[in-house]
């Protein structure tokens, strides 16, 4: 059934859910208080997911799927290697920004969902593994001489989470201007990648 909003009980008890993990950890968080909090009884809540773990998968899955979106849709029409990358790269800062919750559940928030794949399926990692294939591809377009395109792409996955992370959850820190930065950082990763193609001076960041 859904309320005014055009949500349904299941749509509620994911947003509920999702933000219990981001405020208390996914381990501190029971059934019993999601289902307090949205409430239903729980029996109401495992008629919608069989288990936490198939709740926090049910909320990661498609907040990946939008990131493989973005990610692919930025580059869409843009033919040079360099502003493919570069628009890879301000798109997922773009969207950790807009949507810090998201994105604290999916890179950041501790779980042991690696414990259960096997038993739970593969829907987030199947997402997750699309999501990153966008990075392995705008990589792979340098044709890398020395450094191996997936460690440059797991590196620049890094480089950017790094951003993000201070940027959203450090905002005390006195950052010269967070547009400043974010693009200082991506002109950064993306001349390091396009070194290893290319190899030549270093740029001065001066």
């Amino acid at each position: 059934m859904a309320d005014r909003t055009g949500r349904s009980r299941r749509d509620e008890i994911l947003e509920i859910a999702a933000r219990l993990f981001a405020q208390r950890s996914f381990h501190a968080v029971s059934t019993r208080a999601i289902a307090e909090a949205a409430g239903v009884s729980q029996p109401t809540l495992y008629s919608h997911f069989s288990s936490k773990h198939a709740l926090l998968q049910e909320i990661m899955a498609p907040w990946l799927r939008l990131l493989q979106t973005r990610l692919s849709s930025a580059q869409a029409g843009i033919l040079d290697p360099r502003g493919r990358l570069e628009a890879l790269c301000h798109a997922y800062v773009e969207l950790a920004r807009e949507q810090p919750q998201a994105y604290y559940i999916a890179f950041v928030l501790p779980n042991d969902l690696g414990e259960a794949e096997t038993a739970m399926g593969e829907p987030f990692l199947l997402a997750g593994r699309e999501a990153f294939d966008e990075v392995r591809k705008a990589v792979a377009m340098f044709a890398l001489s020395e450094l191996p395109a997936e460690t440059a792409a797991q590196s620049l996955w890094a480089a950017l989470h790094g951003l993000v992370t201070l940027l959203i959850w450090r905002p005390q820190f006195r950052w010269v201007g967070s547009e400043v930065l974010i693009a200082r950082h991506v002109r950064m990763i993306c001349d390091s990648v396009e070194q290893q193609a290319a190899p030549g001076p270093s740029p001065s960041y001066g």
